[in-house]
C-alpha cells in the first residue's frame, strides 16, 4: 500500500516484518566480511535459526537477484564484490527429501548416496544453464551457439544416459541441455514418489550416477570453461550452490552432501544453511572426513556483540533510506541510549509509594558516599547506586574499609556484585510489585538474542508507538517509557504468534514455551533467602537424554523445533544432555532477564513432559511452581567478600 511520504499518520513502518518470499523487491544489507566468506571458493555452512538472516544471505549470491535487483546491485558495487561467479539459489522440499530417503532401500548406500547427489546436481545444472541463458540475453556474456553445441556435445558424449527414453533434437543449446536435465530430474522424481524398489542396473542405464557428486563437478568444469571463453575479460568463473532450509536432509543425506562437498575440485562451491548444527564432518568416503580446509562453519547466532551490531543497524539503515534516501546511518544508541540499570530504578522507586522503596533510596544515598563506592566505580552514571546497596543489604554484607585486609580484593568483589546487577533489578521490581521496565541499547541489543527479525520487529513497536516518519526516527532519542512499552509489545506480541507458527505441535508448543518462562522468572527472582542474587540468572536448563523412549523423544522434537523457530535457544550439549533457554526476545513478556538465563538448572524427563502435556493453564502453574522450589534448593556459594568480618 502507498503511503503519503513524510505523514507520521500514514506513512508505513520501514521495519514491519514480512519475510522474503513475500517481498516484490527485497532490501539488502551485506556485512562486509561475512560476504566475503560466502563469496569466496571454499565451500561454507551456514547456521543460524530462523531470522538469523539465511535467506537473505543466499539469495544476495543468486543469479537472478545480481542481474535484476537494483538496491543489490548498488550494494555489490559500492563493496567491489559479486563478480566472477553464477550463484545458483535452491530449496529442496521436505516431501522430496523423506521420498529419496525411502526410495531403493535395498541397495548399498554408497549407491543411494549418489542418486541422492546426482538429484542435486539436476537441480543446481539446470538452473545454472537457465542462468547461463540469462547472462547472455543480458549482454553480461558473449556465447556463439558454436560454442555451446560443443559444451552440450562433450556432456552428452560422457553421459549418454541422459538420452534415453527422452527424444531430443541435436545439437542442443546450453538452454536446451537445461531442458533435458530438467525432464531427467522429473523422471527420476516419478521413479522415486512411485516407490519402485528399481534395481541398481535398470537406474544406472537411465541416469548417469557415477561416484557422489561427479555429474555436477563435470558439469560445473565445461560450464566454467564456456563461461570464461564468453568474457570479455577471460576472467576464471566458478559456480555457487546455494541451499536453504537443508534442515529437511535426513542424516543419511546430509552425510551424502558432505561426500558431495569433499570431493569438490572442479570450480564450484557450496553455501548450505541450516536451523542448527548437523554433522557436518561424516562422508561416505572411508578413512575421510569434511575438514575446515573442506568448508567453513558459520554459526549466525554466535556472531559477537559487534558483528551483529554492526549487521543489525546496518539492515536497518537500509530500510530506513529506502523509504527516506538520505537518511543517516542508524544507530541504536542514538535512539535508545545507553543502558543504565539504576536510571530505570530511580524512576520506579522515585514514583513507588512504598516505604522498602524510599529505604532503597536511602541506602543508595549512603552508599555513594563510602570509601569502597568512590574510589572503586566509575561515576558514569547519574542515579544512585541502587542496585548496589539492595545487593549488599539483602545479602547481609559488611562493606570492608581501606584498612582491612579484604580492602584489596575489592575490584573484584565489584566485578562480582557487577554479576548480580540484573538480578537485583528483577528482584527490587518483584519486592515492589512492579513490573519490569525495559529500556537501553544494551537491552534491545540482547533482547534481539542474535535474530535480526527479533531486532527489527522491536524497531517496528516503536515506530508504531513515537508516530514519527522515518525521516526523523533515526535522529530521535526515545523515552524510557516508551521504549518500555515497545519492547514488551514486541515481546508479547511474539509469544502470541506461537500458535500460528509454522512448528509440528503449536498448542503444546506453547505450553512448553509458557511454562518454562513462568519458571525461568521465578527462578531469577525468587527473594526467599535471595537465592536469586546467591545464583544469579538462573534458567539454562539442561536435560539428560539418557534413553529413547518416546515421550524423550517427543520432548527433544518440541524442544529443538521451538529452538529452529526462534522461541528457545539451544547450545552445544555433551554426554547425552541437551542444553536450552527462553529465547531472549520473550523476557519483557514474562518478566525474565534481558540477557536470558547463565546459570545451569538440571531438568529430569518426568519435570518437563507435564509442562507441555498439561491442558489446564492453573495446574501448569501450579507444576512451574514446585519445579520452581525443586530447583532453587541447589545454592551456589556466594564469592563475595570472602572472609570480612
Amino acid at each position: 500500500m502507498d503511503c503519503t511520504k513524510g505523514d507520521p499518520m500514514t506513512e508505513q513502518s520501514p521495519f514491519s516484518l514480512r519475510r522474503f518470499e513475500t517481498e516484490n523487491r527485497h532490501l539488502y544489507y551485506l556485512p562486509r566480511d561475512l560476504f566475503a566468506k560466502l563469496e569466496g571458493r571454499r565451500s561454507t555452512y551456514l547456521i543460524g535459526s530462523r531470522g538469523t538472516g539465511k535467506t537473505t544471505l543466499l539469495k544476495a549470491l543468486h543469479w537472478d537477484e545480481q542481474l535484476n535487483n537494483r538496491e543489490l546491485i548498488d550494494k555489490l558495487t559500492e563493496l567491489g564484490v559479486g563478480r566472477g561467479y553464477i550463484g545458483v539459489y535452491m530449496r529442496m522440499p521436505q516431501t522430496m527429501a523423506d521420498v529419496f530417503d525411502e526410495w531403493i532401500p535395498n541397495a548399498a548406500e554408497h549407491f543411494r548416496a549418489a542418486v541422492f547427489c546426482l538429484y542435486l546436481d539436476f537441480m543446481w545444472v539446470q538452473a545454472a544453464c537457465d542462468a547461463f541463458s540469462h547472462l547472455v540475453l543480458a549482454k553480461r556474456l558473449r556465447a556463439s551457439s558454436k560454442a555451446e553445441y560443443r559444451l552440450t556435445d562433450v556432456l552428452l558424449e560422457r553421459y549418454p544416459e541422459l538420452l534415453r527414453d527422452i527424444s531430443v533434437t541435436r545439437p542442443l543449446s546450453v538452454k536446451g541441455f537445461g531442458s533435458l536435465l530438467y525432464r531427467k530430474r522429473r523422471a527420476m522424481e516419478g521413479w522415486a514418489y512411485s516407490a519402485l524398489d528399481m534395481p541398481v542396473e535398470e537406474i544406472e542405464k537411465t541416469f548417469p550416477v557415477a561416484q557422489i557428486g561427479e555429474f555436477g563437478r563435470t558439469a560445473a568444469l565445461e560450464l566454467a570453461r564456456l563461461c570464461r571463453h564468453c568474457s570479455t575479460d577471460q576472467e576464471e568463473w566458478h559456480f555457487k550452490i546455494c541451499l536453504d532450509e537443508t534442515e529437511c536432509f535426513t542424516p543419511f543425506q546430509q552425510r551424502a552432501l558432505n561426500t558431495a562437498v569433499r570431493l569438490v575440485q572442479a570450480p564450484m562451491s557450496y553455501v548450505v544453511s541450516y536451523v542448527r548444527l548437523v554433522d557436518v564432518t561424516s562422508t561416505f568416503t572411508r578413512g575421510i572426513s569434511l575438514q575446515d580446509a573442506d568448508r567453513e562453519v558459520v554459526p549466525l547466532d554466535e556472531l559477537s556483540d559487534a558483528e551483529f551490531t554492526e549487521f543489525a543497524e546496518g539492515v536497518a539503515t537500509v530500510r530506513l533510506q529506502k523509504l527516506s534516501p538520505g537518511s543517516p546511518q542508524f544507530s541504536t544508541r542514538n535512539v535508545f541510549g545507553s543502558m543504565d540499570i539504576n536510571e530505570l530504578l530511580f524512576g520506579i522507586l522515585k514514583t513507588s509509594a512504598s516505604p522498602e522503596a524510599h529505604r532503597f533510596l536511602k541506602a543508595a544515598g549512603v552508599l555513594a558516599d563510602t570509601p569502597f563506592y568512590t574510589e572503586t566505580w566509575e561515576r558514569a552514571s547519574t542515579s544512585p547506586p541502587i542496585y548496589q546497596a539492595y545487593i549488599l543489604d539483602r545479602l547481609g554484607l559488611t562493606l570492608p574499609s581501606p584498612q582491612s585486609p579484604q580492602w584489596e580484593r575489592r575490584r573484584q568483589d565489584s566485578a562480582e556484585i557487577r554479576k548480580r546487577m540484573v538480578a537485583a533489578y528483577l528482584c527490587i521490581c518483584k519486592e515492589l510489585k512492579t513490573q519490569v521496565k525495559y529500556a537501553g541499547a544494551e537491552m534491545i541489543l540482547q533482547m534481539s538474542d542474535r535474530c535480526i527479525r527479533d531486532y527489527l520487529s522491536q524497531l517496528d513497536s516503536l515506530f508504531q508507538i513515537l508516530k514519527t516518519t522515518s525521516a526523523d526516527f533515526a535522529n530521535m532519542r526515545a523515552s524510557l517509557n516508551d521504549q518500555d512499552t515497545a519492547l514488551t509489545e514486541a515481546s508479547n506480541r511474539k509469544k502470541e504468534t506461537i500458535p500460528k507458527s509454522e512448528i509440528g505441535s503449536p498448542i503444546e508448543t506453547l505450553r512448553l514455551i509458557d511454562s518454562l518462562g513462568q519458571l525461568t522468572a521465578r527462578l531469577q527472582t525468587a527473594t526467599k533467602d535471595m537465592k536469586s542474587l546467591r545464583s544469579p540468572e538462573r534458567g539454562l536448563f539442561v536435560l539428560a537424554c539418557d534413553n529413547s523412549s518416546t515421550e524423550l523423544l517427543q520432548a527433544v522434537r518440541l524442544i529443538t523445533d521451538a529452538a529452529d523457530a526462534g522461541f528457545l535457544k539451544m547450545f552445544v550439549s555433551e554426554d547425552r544432555t541437551i542444553k536450552f533457554r527462553i529465547h531472549c526476545s520473550l523476557a519483557a513478556a514474562y518478566g525474565m532477564s534481558y540477557r536470558g538465563a547463565y546459570y545451569q538448572c538440571i531438568l529430569k524427563q518426568g519435570d518437563l513432559i507435564p509442562l507441555y502435556r498439561e491442558s489446564d493453564a492453573g495446574v501448569r502453574a501450579q507444576r512451574v511452581a514446585q519445579l520452581s522450589d525443586l530447583l532453587l534448593r541447589d545454592e551456589a556459594p556466594l564469592p563475595l567478600f570472602e572472609g570480612a568480618e
